[in-house]
């Protein structure tokens, strides 16, 4: 690689399962829920 000494690489995203992309959905999902309920309870409005 030609371009290592100037701090360039080439970045490969990894390959993810399915599933673990849906359970990585779900657990966003759900952290959001419980983030929106928290405001909620608050009472915080610009959200």
């Amino acid at each position: 690689m030609e371009n290592e000494g100037k701090g360039v690489y080439v970045f490969e995203p990894q390959k993810r399962s399915e599933s673990e992309i849906q359970a990585r959905r779900a657990w966003l999902k759900n952290l959001l829920a419980e983030l929106q309920a928290e405001q909620k309870k608050r009472g915080v409005k610009n959200w």
